[in-house]
């Protein structure tokens, strides 16, 4: 970092911060606060716990394509729903996703921006938001619902943050916040049971074309697929009705 900050840029130089990002930040094994490098390797293991039969299964995405020429940096959210009877059997519920307005792309004024600026761990904390809304949608007769997230990060700053423990401020920070009040307000009071976890297989390649396609788009609807029948945008997530 030091010699891409003091030399001339160098691509191959690039790839190995962007590869030490993906394979050691991206992942909770390091983080980068002010202080310097932490290591996290004695925190809290990201959850890993099978999905709950029975209920509904939430799988989410999301993806930031750097500037490129005239277009700006932008970003998405994409999930699935599958119902998973008592078996573990998945079946298709819907797929949705929709672009990221931040106040960096989109302007101060704009009611939909929900950060100052595009970032990864912004994208996944807004799909987190997406699958918890839906999550309180679906409400108990669903049965329990388990969220995959992508990101042992992500996992971690939807916990409650543990006595002396000091988490660095971030552009996602208060999204991560309200995400953690609103997964314990619904495990508390909403009667629905919510179980994270954290996967290390890849994300499907038919739910990061979503979020592509999505950040792409100059559309702030969400894009709506339900299973069975044809695609659909609408101007906000619907809260009276349930897919």
């Amino acid at each position: 970092m030091h010699k891409e900050r003091a030399g001339p840029p160098a691509a191959q130089e690039r790839s190995a911060q962007r590869r030490f990002h993906d394979l050691w930040v991206a992942t909770g094994v390091a983080s980068t606060p002010k202080g310097g490098l932490r290591l996290n390797l004695l925190s809290t293991p990201p959850p890993t716990a099978p999905v709950a039969p029975s209920g509904v299964h939430l799988r989410v995405a999301a993806v930031l394509l750097p500037a490129a020429g005239k277009r700006p940096p932008c970003s998405a959210w994409a999930l699935e729903a599958f119902n998973v009877d008592r078996h573990g059997t998945h079946t298709k519920r819907l797929r949705a996703s929709g672009r990221i307005a931040t106040t960096a792309t989109h302007g101060a004024q704009n009611r939909a921006c929900v950060a100052a600026r595009h970032t990864w761990q912004v994208a996944r904390q807004v799909a987190a938001t997406q699958a918890l809304r839906y999550a309180e949608q679906l409400g108990r007769r669903s049965g329990p619902v388990t969220i995959t997230l992508p990101n042992a990060t992500t996992a971690r700053d939807l916990q409650q943050t543990r006595p002396g423990e000091d988490r660095p401020k971030s552009s996602h920070r208060h999204l991560a916040c309200n995400n953690s009040r609103k997964l314990e307000r619904l495990n508390r009071n909403h009667g629905t049971q919510i179980v994270l976890r954290v996967t290390d297989s890849p994300t499907p390649l038919h739910l990061q074309q979503d979020a592509e396609t999505a950040a792409r788009s100059t559309s702030l609807d969400t894009m709506l697929r339900p299973a069975g029948r044809a695609a659909h945008a609408i101007p906000i997530w619907d809260e009276a009705r349930v897919m």
